[in-house]
């Protein structure tokens, strides 16, 4: 493997908004039995009670075993700092003690920043052991025994101490990346130490070593040596090996000389790069005989029988990667492409097969295959151009040019590297080199090529403009951590107590036009919507097909300079009661006529955001076009009528309603009833930039006023669409491009109750806290058949429930920003 210390400064993805402080890490992997991890074995003991741990890490695999990120093996007793097979981060000390967090750890698509503080001698039970991801202390549990008392443990021992692994023993091998591991023996250094947050992402800092004390076994791995000693203890350890410390020359031994492959790789925390995704590794295309891949290296080898995806998906730009297939045993597999999400049960694929063809079209009914390149075998590389500004995709085969071919369903939704076995037959293995190892994990010498930007380790020279899929390369969003504007200027969750006071006031950080409050803690609360367009005391709920009422002591003022205020109203601020309010920009409650549509209507629109407020008086028995003010189409709006007749059911439009015809269907947010044929509710015409149409129903248009709450999707900040739950634990992955703040699904093939889940009820994963937009049922914190992890680049079901992942059904979403997966944290 290159050593990539002398590339330059942009090779590592650091710009602006980071600080240059990381670089490399190296890649320890699971299942290969011993030797995978590297050791130290000191001659003198530390401080045994005391020290602090601090790594960033990319998890690959979770959910498989015991995964040890830091060991000390005795024959007597031993400690581990490692992932359990549930997922928690856990400390088990001297064989008796063990303390875990409440998190979970299954984000494989991005970096945790992990900072542990051990001090066995302190007399507060409670601070022994704590624990911050990402600049945020973790709650913990202990699991059995109690907190470890005031005696010497064997970290910093004269026994095997170990990184990724155990020496004596197989199965507890870390499967991740890791990057700049400090051990400082003797001393608690504070978190803030190693990183900082910025704009609400906790980011690396440059650590100054010369203010630490590291002590006598204390170590720092930077992971950018190449050098391996093999199995010898005994052998030569130095500033360039794999296990190498930049403080106390405290080195580590790698056993075997294959690590060298698996070191200073460029995917770092300040430069992230794609991997394949099991997250992803679920049925889909609803074949029920669908095995699952295997991966490994990293999440860059595969191996298995159907479909594995990227991490990351591009809407636009030129991108370029390699695969090399290793081995199959069938004749007709597809080794590489690209696919667009789109629908989760109907994915666009354009591919390259070995026989030669080339394939195009939808998965699930069978792509179309013609002549197209030249056959390829097992060692062959095949590259990938992707060029999304003009909808081509151009495969080479040993650097030879096989042709372009140009298709425009490709801009129909994101795209991702993909790679399929057509024939749902035989083991299809190969690997991945998005940029980040060219060795293929070993299978060839790396050759050292970057693209244009200078990123990257490529075994061929990238096409001219095409770069490596990697955070550093990503377009820059408009709302974003180093945009002028960010997710929770436009959105944001506020959780409070309430407390009876006739005026409380709410900081929500900007002026606040759209407000969705509920009570958490008791049932028969029903949900309240207040906007600055219909003014305020005014307000409606989703869990009725009500009319308008007016509370004097709800919402009293919206302020432009981003406080909200609100009286004593019950269902608001009750004494008692926890609740909850959502919250989003529009314009600040300034409207304008809107004459775009053939009704006129009074528009707020934050353009920037994709959402507006628009009111309008109907037309009974007419059929109508309504003016948005997005200046985009809108992928979903909510339309209330807010006067009585007949019953005001809610209205809601969602383009994951249907695969072809979204227009042609309906959903209501107070009923668990699933979609509905109508023709008549949006006269079945799609929306466009300007305008929505809706026809002769009721419930969108008739003799009286209507509010529309309007949305349109933006890159890195807002997603809406439709899944298929597969009715599995390992339940669906939802691509969002973003690290979700606020998610909420309903089942549209049958009924189901609105699920609403976000990140601040439930801080970290699995987030279990759900209400229900249809029903005045208080939050649900205890039952498993809502859990699901919100991840950097969208969510993942964890569960197979009713309400969210009933095999072979098919519900809609709307999901809101935390932060765009270009810089966002795992969670």
């Amino acid at each position: 493997m290159s050593n990539f210390g002398d590339h330059p400064a942009g090779f590592f993805g650091a710009s602006g908004f980071y600080n240059g402080a990381t670089s490399t890490s190296m890649r320890f992997r699971r299942g290969l039995g011993s030797n995978t991890e590297i050791n130290r074995d000191p001659s003198s003991a530390g401080d045994r009670k005391k020290h602090t741990i601090a790594c960033w890490v990319k998890r690959c695999t979770p959910s498989d075993g015991s995964q040890v990120i830091l060991g000390a093996f005795a024959s007597s007793y031993s400690d581990f700092f490692y992932f359990r097979s549930d997922d928690r981060l856990e400390y088990t000390l001297g064989n008796a003690y063990s303390v875990a967090t409440d998190m979970k750890f299954r984000d494989v698509s991005a970096w945790y920043h992990i900072v542990a503080h051990f001090d066995v001698a302190n007399s507060t039970t409670t601070s022994r052991l704590r624990f911050w991801v990402n600049g945020v202390e973790q709650t913990k549990t202990v699991t059995y025994g109690s907190y470890p008392a005031d005696q010497n443990y064997a970290f910093s021992n004269t026994v095997d101490q170990t990184v990724g692994g155990l020496t004596h023993f197989s199965g507890y091998e870390l499967d991740a990346y890791l990057c700049d591991l400090n051990f400082i023996d003797g001393s608690l250094v504070p978190y803030t130490s190693f990183g900082e947050f910025k704009n609400g992402i906790w980011i690396p800092i440059k650590i100054d070593t010369s203010a630490i004390t590291y002590g006598t076994n204390g170590f720092r791995m930077l992971f950018n040596g190449t050098d391996t000693d093999g199995a010898s203890t005994s052998g030569t350890v130095n500033a360039n090996s794999v296990g190498a410390s930049s403080v106390n020359s405290n080195h580590f031994h790698a056993y075997s000389t294959a690590l060298s492959n698996h070191s200073a790789l460029p995917d770092n925390p300040e430069n992230n790069f794609c991997t394949l995704n099991p997250l992803e590794n679920a049925k889909k295309f609803a074949d029920s005989n669908q095995a699952l891949m295997t991966q490994s290296e990293g999440n860059l080898k595969f191996s298995g029988t159907r479909n594995v995806f990227g991490t990351i998906a591009v809407t636009s730009g030129k991108w370029y990667w390699e695969i090399i297939n290793t081995s199959n045993t069938v004749n007709s597999v597809s080794v590489s492409g690209v696919v667009t999400h789109g629908s989760r049960a109907e994915h666009y694929a354009v591919y390259y097969n070995r026989n030669g063809n080339k394939g195009i079209g939808i998965m699930a009914s069978g792509a179309t295959e013609s002549s197209y390149g030249a056959t390829y075998t097992d060692d062959d590389i095949i590259g990938v151009a992707l060029n999304m500004d003009d909808n081509q995709v151009t495969f080479f085969k040993n650097n030879a040019d096989q042709g372009t071919i140009t298709d425009a369903n490709l801009a129909t939704g994101e795209v991702h590297a993909w790679t399929q076995n057509g024939n749902n037959s035989g083991t299809l293995v190969g690997v991945y080199n998005f940029g980040q190892d060219s060795s293929f994990a070993g299978a060839k010498t790396a050759q050292g090529n970057t693209d244009g930007n200078g990123i990257g380790d490529f075994y061929y020279a990238p096409p001219s403009g095409f770069l490596a899929m990697c955070s550093a390369n990503l377009p820059k969003p408009t709302i974003g951590p180093d945009s002028a504007t960010q997710s929770d200027d436009h959105f944001n969750t506020v959780i409070y107590s309430g407390n009876d006071d006739a005026t409380r006031t709410f900081n929500i950080g900007f002026p606040p036009d759209w407000t969705w409050f509920k009570v958490r803690n008791q049932s028969g609360y029903g949900h309240q919507l207040y906007d600055s367009s219909r003014g305020v005391h005014k307000y409606l709920q989703s869990n009725v097909a009500g009319t308008e009422q007016t509370s004097t002591e709800g919402v009293t003022s919206f302020n432009t300079n981003g406080n909200l205020v609100i009286g004593t109203n019950a269902f608001l601020n009750e004494a008692g009661s926890n609740g909850v309010i959502w919250n989003w920009k529009a314009n600040g409650g300034t409207t304008s006529s809107n004459s775009d549509g053939s009704i006129t209507s009074t528009v707020q629109a934050n353009t920037t955001a994709g959402f507006s407020i628009v009111t309008y008086t109907g037309r009974a028995g007419a059929t109508d076009t309504i003016g948005h003010g997005l200046g985009a189409v809108p992928a979903m709006y909510i339309v209330k009528r807010r006067e009585a007749f007949g019953t005001p059911n809610w209205a809601v439009y969602n383009k994951g309603t249907d695969a072809s015809s979204p227009q042609n269907y309906f959903t209501r947010l107070d009923t668990t009833v699933g979609r509905q044929l109508s023709s008549t509710m949006w006269n079945n015409t799609a929306p466009t930039s300007s305008v929505f149409s809706i026809g002769t129903s009721n419930l969108s248009n008739y003799n009286q006023t209507f509010v529309a709450y309007c949305f349109a999707e933006v890159e890195g900040y807002s997603k809406f669409g439709s899944y298929t739950g597969n009715g599995n634990n390992n339940g669906t992955f939802v691509f969002t491009g973003f690290r979700p703040a606020f998610i909420m699904t309903k089942r549209t093939n049958d009924t189901s109750n609105w699920v609403i889940q976000d990140s601040v009820r439930q801080t970290f994963n699995p987030s279990d806290a759900w209400l229900r937009p249809n029903t005045n049922d208080a939050e649900g914190t205890t039952s498993p058949d809502l859990d699901v992890d919100f991840v950097s680049n969208g969510f993942k079901i964890r569960n197979n429930g009713t309400d969210n992942n009933i095999d072979g059904s098919t519900y809609t979403y709307m999901a809101f920003a935390e932060a765009p997966f270009k810089y966002a944290n795992a969670r």
